[in-house]
């Protein structure tokens, strides 16, 4: 159904555009995008249609319609070629198309004494009333009822045949329910087609293999990106075992408080224009930090638990650790949530202490007694 409506789409819009060029003599062009279009009367050969709302009404176009509108109704109209419309809306009424209808919208209402060659059209909720030669649609729900004096082919969920409808052709159907075909209604032949949904059984062994598959990769990429953290970041690993040994309680009461606040700052942040660019900062910052969260902290704790071996070999470990239990159901959550919060308290508190020394360094500069003992520097200097 999704390729068939691409299908469709592209046959609305680039063949059109094409034409538009053209701009012969005769054609009834207009667009007003956030307008209404009300058209009537005569038109000698084309009308390209494109506004959020079109009325077409009383009117005889020489040849084809194009239209491209949130919604478009058509009444008492003849259309001496095809119809070609892409709408959230479309309802047609009372008119006759010498040719096709080619549609796509989310509604398609044929209604009254509406007569057409076929219809080959694409829309979530399709009513189908007047006389045609041929139905091709797809959609969700489907309703016929009126005459087609060809074959009919439906695909779609649930289909309505009401009892005005007659069709001396083949009725076609592919869907997962059977037709609602109502007394009085009037079917040369019927071909109902069962779509089945699509199950993948796997068997035990498939699913073994796929879980140890997965658990392999994931455990191979934690080990990879927590060895070039180490690579890229040894003395930030070294300084974050350091301020962990001896500042536990802190980082985790930070960690647990900025797991919360971020995502808070975050939005609040995105409401005043001025501070969008330090929302996406610090979003960047935060999913950037969950996600090496995992092997940044199998470095650090690996390095803590097995002090007496070299920090590959302890990564190495710690890695495969983490990466087999990052795969265990509701267990993983819990190994995520820690080291999050491990994660954050470690780069929190190291932030808090750069701006804490730098405030200090900031006061030493500026103190009275440090200003004396640079003047005396200077005076020392000069005798």
């Amino acid at each position: 159904m999704k390729k068939t409506i691409f299908i469709i789409l592209l046959i609305l819009i680039f063949f059109p555009l094409g034409v538009f060029a053209e701009n012969s003599a005769g054609n009834y062009i207009d667009s007003q995008s956030s307008g209404t279009e009300n058209i009537t009367g005569p038109i000698d050969r084309d009308a390209y249609i494109f506004s959020a709302n079109t009325y077409i009404k009383d009117a005889n176009i020489g040849r084809s319609l194009i239209n491209c509108s949130y919604s478009c109704d058509i009444s008492n109209t003849v259309i001496g070629d095809s119809l070609r419309s892409c709408s959230q809306s479309l309802i047609i009424t009372d008119t006759t198309i010498d040719n096709n209808l080619t549609v796509v919208a989310q509604n398609i209402e044929i209604r009254g004494n509406s007569i057409f060659n076929a219809i080959y059209g694409a829309a979530n909720n399709i009513v189908i009333g007047g006389t045609t030669n041929a139905i091709n649609v797809v959609g969700d729900t489907i309703t016929l009822e009126g005459i087609v004096l060809g074959d009919v082919n439906i695909n779609a969920n649930n289909i309505i045949i009401k009892s005005t409808t007659n069709i001396q052709g083949n009725l076609n159907i592919s869907s997962g329910n059977q037709p609602v075909i109502e007394d009085g209604a009037v079917v040369a032949n019927t071909n109902f087609n069962q779509l089945k949904p699509e199950v993948n059984v796997k068997s035990p062994l498939q699913v073994i293999t796929d879980t140890l598959i997965d658990i392999a990769y994931w455990t191979v990429v934690t080990i990879i990106i927590a060895f070039m953290i180490i690579i890229l970041a040894g003395s930030t690993v070294k300084e974050a075992l350091v301020n962990l040994k001896n500042h536990l309680v802190a980082i985790i009461l930070t960690g647990l408080v900025s797991l919360i606040l971020i995502p808070i700052i975050c939005v609040i942040l995105i409401f005043p224009y001025i501070t969008i660019p330090i929302t996406l900062i610090i979003s960047t910052a935060y999913i950037l930090i969950v996600s090496i969260c995992i092997p940044f902290t199998a470095a650090v704790v690996g390095r803590w638990i097995l002090p007496k071996l070299n920090k590959w070999l302890s990564t190495l470990i710690f890695g495969l650790i983490f990466g087999v239990v990052s795969r265990i159901p509701f267990i993983a959550i819990i190994l995520n949530l820690v080291c999050m919060i491990i994660t954050l308290g470690i780069i929190i508190y190291k932030l808090y202490e750069n701006i804490l020394q730098a405030f200090r360094n900031l006061y030493l500069e500026n103190s009275p007694r440090n200003k004396q003992y640079i003047i005396e520097e200077n005076s020392s200097e000069d005798n």
